[in-house]
């Protein structure tokens, strides 16, 4: 259906002259969209500058005073953008409520993939040729490996685990407070507040819309690309990472049934924008593995810039045939399943055929209900399916004979009667 949120014009329906429906202006929501593609690397730009600035403003000293103003300009950035990520995606106008959300998703990916990845692999790849060189970390002295690994440790506690249990409580004490200032204004002369109804309850709690939403699945994406991307020289991020999982899972749901309006039951959407979003977050992962090796790996020091190039490409080659490889010893999916979901599908549109053959008007009612009692899997209930259904033999006799001469069944190789070789 079209999204309630889509402007256009009310005109007449392509498919149905009789109706009518909305149509936007395509070369006006194109437009839109470049604008709102343009203020997304607008902002990623942003945040790039302001690595620099943090960078020079410590003097490359990587402690832990650098690593909370990190997570600070993390947060605040993430705050500004979250609005203008509505924004934007409301500015180009998608029909389709699937649509709707795969554009918010990819924006929060993109831009906050920039926004927590980007001071840390500015560490790890650019870092070792500026002119300040590695960042300097206490008695190790100019080393990015260790400059990442401290700033990685400190910043992703505070970021990823502290500011969750910081949301979740926020939300919490606000439902709290709002309901405890209704008890107050509402109290009786017998000294207490009337009886509250669910639905009065749930007015005074937080809204869990589609943004919303995408914060949730975002944070556990943004984590796992932690130990996908720096978890080969920061081991102990995993463990980081592992309690962070377990928080926020937990702490979603305690924060659904605690401190946030029900939700709509609906349809769920996104789902293939976020695999796409890991499976690039995992190409990443295997370029920045060749990255670390090559200039920061003992057996590269004093080799050409050609044989690091030519490493990083034969290892990322590699790493794309070893995945091939094993999607094919062991497939994601279950062959037998699959064999029998499309046996299934198989002999629903060979049934399907048998109803749209007969002719109107018994062969219409027949349809309507064939269909139905198919598509709730009532098998049992169609009379040329089931030899024990008492319209079975009425479809052979002389006093359906007209009827049937309308009946166009299907035969296989050897000349049975399709439903004879599907019902044993």
């Amino acid at each position: 259906p079209t999204r309630p949120g889509y402007r256009g014009e009310l005109v007449v329906s392509e498919l149905n002259a009789n109706d009518t429906e909305l149509r936007g202006n395509p070369y006006k929501a194109m437009g839109y969209r470049y604008i709102s593609a343009a203020i997304t690397l607008f902002f990623c730009a942003l945040v790039m500058v302001s690595i620099y600035v943090w960078i020079t403003l410590f003097d490359g000293k990587i402690g832990i005073a650098a690593s909370i103003c990190l997570s600070a300009s993390i947060k605040i950035f993430e705050v500004i953008f979250r609005p203008v990520a509505v924004w934007t995606t409301n500015l180009e106008n998608h029909r389709y409520e699937s649509d709707y959300t795969d554009a918010l998703i990819w924006k929060n990916v993109a831009f906050e993939s920039i926004n927590y990845y980007y001071p840390f692999i500015y560490i790890m790849v650019f870092a070792k040729f500026t002119d300040a060189g590695c960042p300097s970390v206490g008695q190790y002295g100019q080393d990015c490996i260790w400059a990442l690994r401290r700033s990685l440790m400190i910043t992703v506690f505070i970021l990823v685990g502290c500011f969750r249990v910081f949301e979740v409580f926020k939300l919490w004490a606000v439902a709290r407070l709002k309901l405890k200032l209704e008890d107050w204004n509402a109290e009786t002369e017998d000294g207490g507040p009337p009886p509250r109804a669910f639905m009065e309850e749930q007015a005074k709690y937080s809204k869990f819309e589609i943004q919303d939403q995408v914060e949730t699945m975002l944070q556990l994406v943004l984590s796992l690309g932690y130990v996908v991307l720096f978890g080969a020289v920061a081991p102990v991020v995993v463990v980081i990472i592992w309690a962070v999982f377990v928080l926020q899972l937990r702490g979603s749901a305690w924060l659904l049934s605690h401190s946030c309006r029900r939700t709509f039951p609906e349809d769920k959407m996104g789902e293939g924008a976020w695999r796409r979003a890991v499976e690039l977050i995992l190409v990443l992962g295997v370029v920045s593995s060749a990255l670390v090796l090559v200039i920061h790996g003992e057996a590269f020091k004093g080799t050409y810039l050609l044989t690091k190039i030519t490493f990083t490409f034969i290892f990322v080659v590699a790493a794309f045939i070893s995945w091939q490889v094993l999607a094919q010893e062991f497939p994601e999916k279950d062959q037998q399943t699959q064999l029998m979901l499309r046996k299934r599908d198989y002999v629903m549109r060979t049934v399907s055929k048998l109803g749209y053959t007969v002719s109107p008007p018994m062969g219409t009612q027949r349809e309507a209900e064939n269909l139905q009692r198919i598509a709730g899997a009532q098998f049992a209930e169609v009379p040329r399916l089931n030899p024990a259904h008492p319209g079975w033999t009425a479809v052979d006799t002389a006093e359906n004979q007209e009827e049937n001469e309308h009946i166009n069944v299907p035969e296989d190789e050897e000349g049975g009667e399709l439903h004879q070789r599907i019902i044993p």
